[in-house]
């Protein structure tokens, strides 16, 4: 979904009063400092960044802005491209990542969005399509995937729906044909297949239906036409 463009502006608005100081700074001869192959322009403080630091592109078009508190990133970063479009937008808090975390494609559309609490991912994580829709939605904590992660066409219909402990597989997973038709049902514990194991033909007839203990096939196996009619049955070694 795409976001209000009412936070657009205000992020302008913050760009306009950075611009404001660092208009300043230009007047007094800022320092300058190379990061992350760039060149930042903005004010050292017992040898080390401090306030606003900006990047510009070599027509002088503003680049990117950060701010600096004691050497370290505190406060809002922001990226434009060469049209003056926001690409990146997030915060920092004592060097550390924190809040949402935006990017955007070329004319302002939503590219994804990432929650982080000390740097670390924690809550969603969404990717979208160019069209606006979710492309994939992932439950994060601790910086790993913890809960459920969902991929969905660029029609909103499912394509496959994973639960996760500790970016393990863990749990009931989904995956559907095009068009939101169920194609497999599957069980997992810590990233080991076991429990029933369902697969459907895209008519949403039954295909194959089984037991797995710990990795390996158990019991009965039953497989399925088409149509509906059994096609085999067969009993797994122990």
């Amino acid at each position: 979904m795409m976001k209000p463009p009412f936070k657009l502006l205000s992020i302008w608005l913050l760009v306009f009063s950075a611009l404001t100081g660092v208009s300043l700074l230009a007047q007094k001869g800022p320092d300058s400092l190379r990061m992350d192959n760039r060149m930042f322009y903005g004010k050292m403080t017992s040898g080390k960044p401090s306030a606003s630091w900006v990047a510009f592109f070599p027509s002088g078009q503003l680049a990117e802005i950060r701010h600096y508190e004691g050497g370290v990133q505190d406060g809002i970063v922001l990226a434009l491209d060469a049209n003056g479009f926001i690409v990146k937008q997030g915060f920092y808090s004592k060097g550390l990542k924190e809040g949402r975390w935006l990017q955007f494609r070329p004319g302002g559309r939503i590219a994804g969005e990432e929650n982080y609490t000390g740097d670390k991912l924690n809550g969603w994580k969404i990717g979208y399509y160019d069209n606006g829709a979710v492309r994939e939605k992932a439950q994060y904590s601790n910086d790993l995937r913890n809960g459920t992660t969902y991929w969905m066409d660029e029609k909103g219909n499912p394509i496959a729906e994973y639960n996760y402990a500790n970016n393990l597989f863990h749990g009931i997973q989904w995956t559907w044909y095009p068009g939101g038709v169920l194609k497999s049902e599957s069980h997992f514990e810590n990233n080991v297949q076991h429990g029933l194991h369902k697969e459907y033909y895209s008519n949403g007839n039954a295909r194959t239906e089984g037991e797995y203990t710990k990795g390996r096939k158990t019991g009965t196996w039953v497989e399925w036409n088409p149509d509906g009619s059994v096609k085999s049955k067969d009993l797994m070694p122990e």
